[in-house]
């Protein structure tokens, strides 16, 4: 708020709330003790979405707790988040979706659609998979420049972001790409899709501004079936906007069976909001972001209901987070499904991808790769 200071984005306040009051009501409690001192935070702050204290402070303390707490019985910080809940089973390593196409807000220019990630489902390992999204994030950049007479600019994640004739041009372009690279679509390497719909709703309406189209709930729920009919698509995140639970029913309905359907908007990391979506059979995978609940207890408690439902859990990052690494961990120490960490540009994105390569070099064989399975 003090636009002398980073324009009125600086941290100073949350700070300062972290040093003076959470310090005042955290001091002399058990750091093992997660859920107490969650509730406490939660407590101090007084109101539902943390505008008080600000969910900036209270994330940030919740997390430092979490590796505080590993630091003190000297075990790594997913080890203690396994422990933390109840995990006895072996460590699964999450499937990782790669960022390689940004475009919506993320951008203000190129594409509709927030994200189109691949997961390379030939790989056996991380580092194998890194190198083989590297890959193809090189050729998509190499096809880019030589092809396309566009100021190519670079998505808040990472992403390529030039400018495109419509939306299914850019997954076109990623197709070439995976092949150019050496790969078989659909056999080597997946698609994610981040539609990130709320972004051009208005007025119950689908505006998509690159094509020109405006779309009802049941065209926009039909435009998204043509699309994962068309390509190899594994998952479609956000396909319908937050508001619009009639048309991520059918959405769900049409396409949950065989492949995800994954709640970010519409679920917020929020245990209420994922019961009422489990309840309407709305999507079957939820993204999970402790920055947006606030705190890791109540993201795990979401985790909870989660796995009760069998929906799939996602761990993923949120743009503007620094480059702590401290969500590869979550993700391996939550047991989730799978990450979305970024992409492979930019310090933020490549520092949890490196944390990730190091747990997996650390447990060796005591890891089990979860795509393995699919």
């Amino acid at each position: 708020g003090d636009v002398d200071w980073y324009e009125g984005s600086g941290v100073k306040k949350a700070v300062n709330n972290i040093n003076e009051k959470i310090s005042d009501v955290l001091v002399g409690m058990n750091i093992l003790e997660q859920e107490s001192i969650d509730s406490a935070l939660c407590k101090l702050d007084g109101t539902i979405n943390k505008s008080n204290i600000g969910g900036n402070a209270i994330i940030a303390t919740s997390l430092c707790v979490v590796k505080a707490a590993a630091a003190s019985l000297k075990i790594p910080v997913y080890e203690y988040i396994r422990r933390y809940i109840n995990e006895d089973n072996c460590i699964c390593l999450p499937i990782p979706w790669l960022h390689i196409i940004g475009g919506g807000k993320h951008t203000g220019k190129g594409i509709d659609f927030q994200e189109i990630e691949i997961f390379p489902i030939c790989s056996s390992s991380y580092k194998e998979c890194f190198y083989i999204a590297w890959k193809v994030h090189r050729k998509a950049l190499e096809i880019i420049s030589k092809e396309r007479c566009y100021n190519l600019v670079f998505s808040v994640c990472g992403g390529l972001a030039p400018i495109f004739k419509s939306n299914e041009d850019a997954i076109e372009l990623l197709i070439r790409a995976i092949e150019e690279a050496g790969y078989t679509p659909g056999v080597d390497i997946l698609v994610y899709i981040d539609v990130a719909a709320s972004s051009f709703f208005l007025d119950n309406r689908y505006f998509l501004n690159l094509e020109k189209k405006v779309f009802s709930s049941m065209e926009m729920v039909d435009y998204i079936v043509s699309v994962t009919e068309k390509y190899p698509v594994c998952a479609i995140e956000d396909g319908l906007a937050q508001c619009d639970w009639k048309g991520w029913s059918e959405l769900t309905r049409r396409i949950g069976e065989r492949l995800m359907v994954v709640g970010d908007d519409i679920f917020v990391t929020n245990p209420d909001l994922l019961t009422r979506g489990v309840k309407k059979g709305v999507a079957n995978a939820v993204i999970i972001k402790a920055n947006q609940i606030g705190t890791i207890t109540e993201a795990l408690n979401t985790v909870k209901i989660a796995r009760k439902a069998n929906y799939k859990t996602i761990v993923s990052a949120r743009s503007g987070e620094s480059e702590d690494p401290i969500l590869a961990h979550l993700a391996i120490g939550l047991g989730a499904d799978g990450a979305k960490l970024g992409g492979l540009v930019g310090a933020e994105s490549t520092a949890r991808l490196n944390e990730l390569i190091r747990i997996e070099e650390k447990l060796g064989n005591n890891a089990k790769y979860l795509w393995v399975n699919l």
